[in-house]
């Protein structure tokens, strides 16, 4: 019996397999950037980042990411859902040479404790609304500083002030400041604009990602 069953109900013509790129992952976003620079990369409530844009937030993460001492290998977690700011992070942290590892934003702090002390994470990505939970889960494990954005960041214009006005205190998103360890993305965002993808030696077969959940 085959181990690749599933082939057998493939379509006539359908390759059973194609020729992958020997590549790093953010090799992608890179190529699509150069090929298709204002192309929409991320379209979120009417907000559109293009493939350029995003390649150019995710070398600027990449760059703050190396200032804080992320070094290759390092575990970098993300406690996000599926916002722009994922995005950026996520190759972000890629082409600080580090892994990401995504964890679900819906967790408890118990629950998010187990991938934080499992990877060994030190830096994490999150909103606002989850801000607290990451500052309890950092009493309990070797998480040193987080990365916080907002929901509304990631609005056009006219909808993030109607937000702000009626939305983000009843939706939890209101912060207004961080422990003095802690970082807004958008700081990051704007310090580091501009700045080059950081030099380091990335292998097509270094590790990307854990991923402890669905």
């Amino acid at each position: 019996m085959s181990n690749k069953p599933w082939l057998a109900h493939y379509d006539k013509g359908v390759p059973q397999t194609i020729d992958y790129p020997k590549a790093p992952l953010f090799h992608f976003l890179e190529e699509a950037a150069r090929k298709y620079p204002d192309h929409a990369c991320t379209i979120f409530k009417g907000a559109v980042i293009s493939y350029r844009e995003m390649d150019e937030q995710s070398n600027a993460m990449a760059a703050a990411l190396v200032e804080m001492g992320v070094k290759k290998g390092d575990r970098v977690g993300i406690f996000m859902p599926n916002l722009p700011q994922f995005v950026a992070a996520f190759f972000g942290i890629l082409k600080a040479g580090g892994v990401v590892v995504a964890v679900n934003p819906t967790y408890p702090v118990e629950e998010v404790l187990t991938p934080v002390n499992d990877a060994g994470i030190e830096v994490m990505f999150t909103l606002t609304r989850f801000y607290n939970t990451l500052k309890e889960v950092r009493k309990k494990s070797g998480l040193k500083k987080i990365i916080v954005s907002n929901l509304k960041e990631a609005l056009p214009p006219v909808t993030r002030v109607l937000y702000t006005l009626l939305r983000e205190q009843k939706g939890g998103d209101r912060l207004h400041e961080l422990e003095s360890s802690d970082v807004w993305m958008q700081d990051l965002l704007k310090k580091h604009a501009g700045a080059p993808k950081p030099n380091i030696d990335i292998q097509p077969d270094d590790t990307a990602l854990f991923q402890y959940s669905g």
